[in-house]
């Protein structure tokens, strides 16, 4: 295995990984444009399996890979981003309130 190819390996994770704060972003602005909280976590996971097929589509482009197997492994890093995205926003939510009880 040579350079290119870690890199083209690498190169869906990292970007699987940086999307993370930018699916944040979108289910924050669609929370206070009114989607309710509950469905919060489905739209980060959705938004996640969405963006690790760009990022699976992109790398078709680059790669003698076979596609079939990048858009499946684009789909299920999309989702653990989706859904780390999620659990972050959750832990964050959680640290916010033991904070405040702690201290009043």
């Amino acid at each position: 295995m040579d350079l290119v190819q870690v890199i083209q390996i690498v190169g869906p994770i990292a970007g699987a990984f940086l999307s993370v704060p930018l699916i944040q972003a979108i289910v924050k602005i669609a929370r206070e444009a009114g989607l309710p909280t509950k469905f919060a976590p489905l739209l980060s996971i959705a938004i996640g399996f969405i963006l690790g097929l760009l990022v699976a589509y992109l790398a078709t482009l680059t790669t003698t890979f076979a596609p079939a197997v990048l858009y499946i492994y684009g789909g299920f890093l999309g989702i653990q981003a989706g859904a780390g995205a999620a659990g972050f926003y959750d832990a964050a939510k959680f640290i916010g309130e033991v904070t405040t009880t702690t201290e009043g």
